[in-house]
């Protein structure tokens, strides 16, 4: 199981349009937390996740991997509206408290 205390707390970071985003996580149990995930292109996700072995998760189109001690990296599948062409943007988050 994982360490509840490198998840639990508020992250924070900047999106690929340099726009603040937040992910919550919160009862980390085992293998599995509950998580908010607040961006201005995606809005409001909230799931209940499984963190892996290899410390990361999916929520939506974004998946967030745990890097080190209060750092974790972000990537995101994002769509062309118009051409629908799809690219992976990779952003960083901090965890900001616990």
């Amino acid at each position: 199981k994982v360490d509840p205390t490198q998840w639990q707390g508020t992250w924070t970071g900047t999106d690929y349009n340099k726009q603040p985003f937040t992910i919550t996580i919160s009862n980390v149990s085992g293998y599995r937390a509950n998580v908010k995930f607040q961006s201005p292109s995606g809005g409001l996700q909230t799931q209940r996740v499984f963190i892996t072995t290899k410390n990361l998760f999916r929520i939506g189109d974004s998946q967030i991997q745990l890097t080190g001690k209060g750092k974790a990296t972000v990537s995101t599948v994002i769509t062309d509206p118009t051409t629908g062409n799809r690219q992976m943007e990779t952003d960083h988050a901090t965890l900001q408290s616990s």
